[in-house]
């Protein structure tokens, strides 16, 4: 005996930044909604007998109504497929305040779970009857500190191995159990978009949590980088449904297949079509010709651009920057891509700067930058200064706001 299911985590449908779609709608969104929908079929092409979702189901706590009618509408199929859904709460579902209710509050209230549609907003254990079986999941929504009345990531992180043990102390050990986690777990490695997690005092949960207990299958959710945590029990983090922003650059998304047969389990990554992104970076504060120079190179990556979401950054001289046209470079590139995220105006580098920033190397990335930065300059505040920069960078990669 046995059966199949879907784990699908992040699906974060929102707004972004993107041009309007016919029908008024922001094109982000757009490609958002097709992320969710081609996973909704494969799972109902590939007859799952349930399906996990496991948090951060909205980009917002306040969903606008199109963002929830297109998320029901994916519930809805599943369902009219016979598909039981379980929604274990992510910290982009869940208010700060107790007297405020989740972001899916409205489906619910319509939904419930005798039409086998299960929202989990506390740890729980959920028993589903399948055709030939029953399964039980333990659901561990995103543990939010001031709803635990809590004082520090410490006192969360203890909370929650303790509620696991006593939840799984409380199954029934006839029944096959799986997890479905909503958190940062302390051996995962985290996506560029959340490497500096710990900075803003996230709970970092031990694998401790699976020691000793016979899951047969971990869903995380939280972290955007899909892997595979531990290997017994299988621990994974699916990552997000699509790219949020554009330090997820390089990273496939997509959703899981589980398939428990027999006391053994099974997992296929299902990628799916999200739309590219291509971050196209230049000092030309070197060149002679700067605008030949990277006319040239661009015409070399049409291929590349073709339906794509396109950042470019261009750093000049004080020499050179009048040999740069930023109208040229802005219609090339609109012409050749899907759309240009941002502004294609180059900066300046000043004549000393080089001396000045000693040691940066083109390698580095944003928030490697400014940990150099304020080692160089001996910033008094380290911690506090590199948590107020990675909050404008992911403002300025068009990311999602920092909910933790």
């Amino acid at each position: 005996m046995g059966f199949t299911f879907g784990h699908i985590a992040d699906i974060h449908l929102g707004n972004y930044q993107g041009k309007v779609e016919a029908g008024g709608f922001n094109s982000r969104f757009v490609d958002f909604v097709k992320t969710y929908n081609q996973s909704i079929d494969e799972m109902i092409k590939a007859k799952v007998d349930f399906c996990l979702m496991v948090g951060d189901i909205f980009r917002s706590k306040n969903p606008t109504p199109e963002e929830i009618n297109e998320f029901a509408k994916g519930i809805m199929k599943l369902q009219a497929a016979g598909i039981p859904i379980i929604v274990t709460l992510g910290n982009h579902d869940l208010f700060l305040a107790d007297n405020k209710t989740h972001s899916i509050g409205v489906i619910e209230t319509l939904l419930n779970r005798h039409d086998n549609f299960i929202i989990s907003r506390e740890p729980e254990i959920i028993k589903l009857k399948l055709k030939s079986e029953e399964v039980q999941i333990l659901s561990f929504p995103y543990p939010i500190r001031s709803l635990l009345r809590l004082e520090n990531s410490k006192e969360v992180e203890q909370y929650v191995i303790k509620k696991v043990d006593e939840l799984y102390e409380s199954r029934d050990p006839n029944i096959p159990i799986a997890f479905a986690g909503h958190f940062t777990l302390r051996d995962c490695v985290v996506g560029d978009e959340q490497r500096y997690v710990d900075k803003f005092a996230e709970p970092l949960i031990p694998g401790d949590i699976f020691k000793g207990k016979d899951f047969f299958y971990g869903a995380m959710g939280h972290i955007h980088k899909f892997q595979v945590v531990y290997k017994t029990p299988l621990v994974i983090y699916t990552g997000s449904n699509n790219r949020v922003d554009f330090n997820e650059v390089k990273e496939d998304k997509g959703f899981c297949l589980v398939r428990y047969v027999d006391g053994k389990t099974a997992y296929k990554f299902i990628k799916v079509d999200a739309r590219k992104f291509v971050d196209l970076k230049y000092d030309l504060s070197d060149e002679d010709d700067p605008q030949t120079y990277i006319m040239d190179d661009l015409k070399t990556r049409i291929p590349e651009m073709k339906d794509a979401i396109v950042r470019l950054g261009v750093i000049l001289s004080e020499e050179n920057k009048n040999k740069y046209d930023v109208k040229i470079i802005a219609n090339f590139i609109e012409e050749h891509s899907y759309w240009i995220h941002g502004s294609c105006i180059p900066s300046v580098k000043k004549k000393n700067e080089g001396r000045n920033n000693a040691g940066f190397t083109e390698a580095m990335d944003e928030l490697q930058s400014l940990n150099h930065y304020a080692i160089a300059h001996k910033v008094k505040n380290k911690k506090k200064f590199i948590e107020i920069g990675e909050k404008i960078i992911k403002l300025v990669n068009g990311g999602m706001e920092n909910d933790m």
